[in-house]
């Protein structure tokens, strides 16, 4: 994996959360006080759980490069800057030329 800009997964405190490489900002959700269960519901993504996941995100500094990253990466489970899998897939088929 190359070292310039891409993520690396690492698993303490939330599960599979990208540290990405060069920066010195700490994600929202890996703060003190947070369940890592909250980006990844058993059930859907519109309940109360995703819901404080989605606004923690939404005041995260690296809620930006975080969705990002889930999209090209392609992830199929969990909130990631605050979008769901479906909306990821969204943003990934944007991206794509005609």
């Amino acid at each position: 994996m190359s070292t310039s800009g891409i993520a690396i997964l690492t698993r303490d405190t939330s599960p599979y959360v990208p540290t990405f490489l060069g920066e010195h900002t700490r994600p929202a959700c890996k703060t003190a006080g947070v369940d890592p269960e909250w980006w990844f519901p058993v059930s859907h993504y519109n309940g109360p759980t995703t819901a404080k996941a989605r606004l923690i995100c939404t005041g995260c500094p690296l809620r930006e490069p975080c969705a990002d990253w889930a999209a090209d990466r392609g992830e199929q489970w969990g909130i990631w800057g605050a979008l769901d899998p479906a909306q990821l897939a969204t943003r990934r088929k944007q991206w794509r030329p005609l």
